[in-house]
């Protein structure tokens, strides 16, 4: 089992790792606040009436539990792709991808221990990693800007999301919680569009493509995989499996876009990464 669960967290990786290429070309004709609240909406119209069929109406505890891992989880991919606007996809899923160190850093406000002389380590390699690849002379942009904030606060809500889905993921079914955790995105996702942004829609094959692929691969099949293995492994476990989410992104961004990092770039997110791979090491945080 525990076998299974490290390759549905590799292949949900996989999955979120080439979508920052897809969702990039989405917002194209898309507003980026907008794009989260369709792609949520969509997925819950999905899951939600295939639960209620099955398995019968939620419970309180169960709208509890979506809400402690939908809402961080929320925040992460509203700063994500409201950050793709100004941020090339390889230099943002290495930003992103900080959240594999942050887990460690944030378990005790979730009753863990606290982090070790490693994890501490691991942050600095990662803080120095993060200055390198946002050096001005990085090519796909000049210095730290907007996007590489959206991106870091995007991996700060990610690591709060995979110690809720720690905590709640063993008292439900992982159809259960994907199912209450997509209703809460979709819910506040369409208030926050309205106050926050001017939504933008244009129906072209492109938006439509990239939704279909993002509400099918990585809101659907890809949560419920976390949710799944996360009854089995541990955040940290799961955070350095993740890890291969940048490794993915800038590949498919390499051979998509055409983007590509230079020494500074390639430096910070070799660091960032072995940040990862030293943090995760652990054992059960």
């Amino acid at each position: 089992m525990t076998l299974a669960a490290d390759l549905l967290l590799l292949a949900a990786a996989a999955v979120w790792g080439t979508t920052f290429v897809v969702v990039q070309a989405g917002l194209r004709d898309v507003s980026p606040l907008l794009f989260v609240a369709v792609r949520f909406t969509a997925a819950a119209v999905l899951v939600a009436p295939l639960v209620l069929w099955r398995r019968g109406r939620p419970t309180s505890h169960a709208w509890w539990a979506g809400a402690a891992a939908g809402l961080p989880l929320l925040a992460g991919f509203a700063l994500q792709t409201v950050g793709l606007q100004w941020t090339a996809p390889g230099r943002a899923a290495f930003l992103t991808g900080l959240y594999v160190v942050l887990v460690p850093l944030l378990a005790p406000l979730a009753g863990a221990r606290m982090a070790d002389a490693r994890t501490w380590a691991a942050v600095a390699l990662a803080l120095a990693g993060t200055a390198a690849l946002t050096h001005p002379g990085h090519g796909t942009a000049a210095g730290f800007g907007l996007g590489d904030v959206c991106m870091i606060g995007c991996a700060f809500a990610f690591a709060v999301q995979i110690l809720a889905v720690d905590r709640v993921a063993g008292s439900l079914t992982p159809w259960n919680l994907l199912a209450t955790e997509l209703c809460v995105v979709a819910g506040v996702s369409w208030p926050v569009t309205l106050a926050l942004e001017a939504p933008r829609f244009r129906p072209t094959p492109g938006a439509l493509g990239a939704l279909a692929a993002v509400v099918l691969l990585a809101s659907v099949g890809a949560l419920w995989a976390q949710n799944w293995a996360q009854r089995r492994l541990s955040p940290a476990r799961t955070a350095v499996i993740f890890a291969m989410e940048p490794v993915f992104a800038a590949a498919t961004s390499w051979l998509v876009t055409g983007e590509r990092l230079t020494g500074w770039g390639l430096a910070g997110g070799g660091a960032i990464l072995v940040a990862m791979v030293v943090c995760g090491r652990g054992g059960r945080t």
